[in-house]
């Protein structure tokens, strides 16, 4: 029997997923919510950020989908992940009802340019951070300096290491066109929702304003 699952994210943008499942009277049938979570949890993972989920199915496995992500510890730790620490949404938020939606996806447009005067830095949390200048794609200065972000609970510890690097790389251009940092985690609108660089940092603290 057919099911579809439509992840919605802030902007608008829905992705849209239909699989089939075992019908009630087969003797496999209760592998089949264990197969959605499966799904949903390779689309948070891997694919698209969700904000509410919109499920087209058997109105028992919504209820056991929604009971999953707020009673469970394993559904509450990708609940809390993938909507409140990403979208500031609580779990409740979310929707499972019988519906479906259209794919809707904007164009998202990324840079790949090397023009101009640019820095490039990369605040890993294993040992070091790394920072690069460049002009018209001419590297003209690189430096990896060692730190241990890890377990630093001070935010100013990592803001102080970041512009460090940043000023360092600075000083050998003449202007800076753009900065472009890669750093493992989810950045959201111009904000760290989650961040390994940053693991440290308490959740009360982390999302101070500023």
């Amino acid at each position: 029997m057919p099911v579809g699952l439509a992840l919605e994210q802030t902007d608008g943008n829905i992705s849209h997923f239909t699989s089939e499942i075992l019908p009630d009277s087969h003797p496999q049938a209760v592998g089949n919510f264990t197969y959605l979570e499966r799904i949903f949890k390779d689309f948070c993972s891997g694919r698209v950020a969700v904000f509410r989920i919109h499920f087209e199915g058997p109105p028992a496995l919504a209820t056991k989908l929604a009971a999953y992500y707020r009673d469970t510890a394993t559904g509450r730790f990708d609940s809390n992940i993938v909507a409140e620490r990403m979208f500031d949404s609580s779990a409740r938020s979310r929707s499972y009802a019988r519906t479906s939606y259209r794919t809707q996806t904007g164009p998202r447009p990324l840079g790949r340019h090397l023009e101009g005067c640019r820095i490039g830095f990369d605040p890993r949390w294993a040992a070091t951070r790394k920072a690069a200048a460049v002009i018209d794609g001419k590297i003209v200065f690189s430096e990896e300096t060692v730190w241990d972000p890890y377990f630093q609970t001070d935010p100013q510890y990592h803001f102080d290491g970041i512009m460090d690097s940043l000023k360092k790389a600075a000083a050998h251009l003449p202007r800076i066109d753009a900065i472009g940092g890669s750093a493992a985690g989810i950045y959201l609108n111009n904000r760290v929702k989650v961040s390994s660089i940053f693991r440290g940092v308490p959740p009360d603290v982390f999302q101070w304003p500023g």
